[in-house]
Formats: structure tokens, sequence, C-alpha cells
């Protein structure tokens, strides 16, 4: 799903393993492809510099609108609640996936996981790289917390915890969490475009 921002919200059914990694990841990046523009218009100098397997026109120039209104692709957000194994090809994949897509952007694309329940599969994504930003941490969940200590006036005081471990802060505990992380770390004019567009 593309809520239209460059935000992707992809969800795994299942294990994401050998025998399905190369499948999901190739539907993923054909629709990222296609619905976004890339970050620069021409990041190969000529066509010898360009790889022989890259499906492009032999003048891309020509084929480039100038007022492409795709949005440029911000930051993906993959939905492991119905993931329970992950194997070194399935994070190989992720590992390439990003590279390409930081690529193809330009930039560095932010990937938001919701849903990890098995802290093997955190660990996993952390050993690669995945889950930490060099963006301040801005939106993560709490659980109130009621701390039956006497506090004078009070008897009841309310702790807020975090739900997660707050030093990665890509790892989120539902959709709503990561998407909204995702929208406060857009640039200001696409936020504004957003908002814009949601009361029209």
């Amino acid at each position: 799903m593309s809520p239209g921002n460059g935000i992707f919200i992809y969800r795994l059914n299942e294990s994401f393993l050998y025998p399905n990694a190369n499948h999901y990841i190739e539907l993923l990046v054909e629709q990222i492809f296609r619905e976004t523009k890339p970050g620069k218009r021409n990041p190969y100098g000529s066509l010898g510099e360009q790889p022989w397997n890259l499906k492009t026109s032999r003048h891309p120039e020509r084929n480039q609108q100038k007022d492409d209104s795709r949005p440029c692709l911000h930051a993906l957000i993959l939905d492991f609640t119905g993931v329970a194994h992950l194997d070194i090809t399935g994070l190989q994949n992720l590992v390439d996936v990003r590279r390409q897509l930081d690529r193809y952007a330009n930039k560095k694309v932010n990937w938001h996981f919701a849903g990890l329940s098995n802290p093997w599969l955190k660990r996993a994504l952390v050993s690669v790289g995945f889950g930490s930003s060099e963006e301040g941490h801005t939106v993560f969940s709490v659980a109130n917390i009621h701390d039956h200590i006497d506090c004078g006036e009070n008897d009841n005081a309310v702790v807020l915890v975090p739900i997660l471990d707050i030093n990665r802060p890509l790892f989120h505990a539902d959709l709503d969490e990561a998407y909204e992380a995702a929208i406060t770390s857009l640039p200001a004019k696409e936020t504004a475009a957003i908002f814009n567009n949601s009361n029209a």
C-alpha cells in the first residue's frame, strides 16, 4: 500500500525465507519504481556506465517528464506481524534492496519495521544495520503503569514506560506508530502538501 507521499507499507504474511524472499522483493521493488520518481534524472553519466541488466531506455532523457508528479521515495514500512522466521537469504535480500532503493532515491530511505514479535528477528535485522537512524526519535509507543507506592496526596501515580527499546527508533509496536514516525521525518514541504490535500 502506498498512501501517495513516498511512504510504502508492505505486509509479509509468512516467514521471509529462501524460497519466497526473491518473489516478495521483486513485487515490492516493481511497485516502488512504478509509483515513485527517481531521485536523479540520469544517475549514470553515459550509456556505457549504465549496468547491463538495468531496464531503461537507450535515451532516458527523452522518456522522462520534466514535471513528473509522482512523489520521491521517502520511507518503507514492513509489517512483520506474520513473519515467524527470517533466514540469511531473506536478510541479504533486504540488505541488497536497501542499497538499490537508496541509489534509486539518491538519498537514504528509512526502513521502518512493525510487529517484530520474535527477538531473534530483531537481532538479525540489527546485525545488518536496520533499526537505527541518524534522526532523533520522535514517535514511540508508551504504556501506562500504575505505581502503587504511597506518593503523599495521590495514592496512585501513573508512570509512562516505552513499549520498545528507544535506541532502535525504526522498530515499532504497530503500523500506526510506524506511519506516524515516517510522516514526522518527511521534509517540511512534503508534510505541508499532505495536510493540504487531506483538508480538501
